[in-house]
């Protein structure tokens, strides 16, 4: 596979992510190009609005996309599968809040790309904590019975204390930061 096409799928994998709480409006659009940007991945924003244009934004296809993108890394797949993971972390958390649907899309990606727990949990708490991002659920909160990536992918150090809303100076810096790229 083609770099191009590696862009687009991780594109698909980006748009999935965005609209996985049902909002997927031109606001959005511009925080995760913004997103893009700031964490030096321009280069995709084009794609992720051509995945948008074109309407390919069903979740459904997470499990082909993140098998067809791993094998199309080949020999370089361990290394980074954990990059684009970050990458789509960082959009997620671009709000600096995680709903439960969103960790559980990252999780399920995580598989999907083979990337180990630890190396999954490192990563999601480096995002968190950059972005002094909050958690809708904590992983002692999911069932592991039902759900044993997700319970993994939230069981870390310090994942309780990154349960609940954003916190008012946060959410101050927030709309300060809103208020100056307007």
């Amino acid at each position: 596979m083609s770099s191009a096409k590696q862009n687009r799928s991780i594109a698909k994998l980006i748009v999935g992510a965005m609209s996985i709480d049902g909002t997927l409006d031109r606001k959005e659009s511009e925080k995760v190009a913004k997103t893009l940007q700031n964490i030096g991945r321009g280069e995709l924003v084009a794609d992720v609005g051509a995945v948008i244009e074109e309407g390919e934004h069903d979740q459904s296809n997470l499990y082909s996309e993140c098998k067809e993108l791993r094998d199309s890394l080949g020999s370089n797949a361990d290394e980074l599968a954990p990059v684009i993971f970050r990458i789509i972390a960082d959009v997620v958390a671009s709000d600096r809040f995680v709903s439960q649907r969103e960790a559980t899309y990252l999780s399920a990606m995580a598989r999907r790309l083979e990337i180990p727990t630890k190396t999954a949990q490192s990563i999601f708490r480096q995002v968190m904590a950059l972005r002094r991002g909050r958690l809708e659920v904590a992983g002692r909160q999911v069932d592991g019975t039902l759900n044993p990536y997700l319970k993994d992918l939230l069981s870390f150090s310090g994942s309780d204390e990154l349960v609940g809303e954003t916190d008012p100076a946060a959410l101050s810096e927030m709309i300060y930061n809103a208020n100056q790229a307007l």
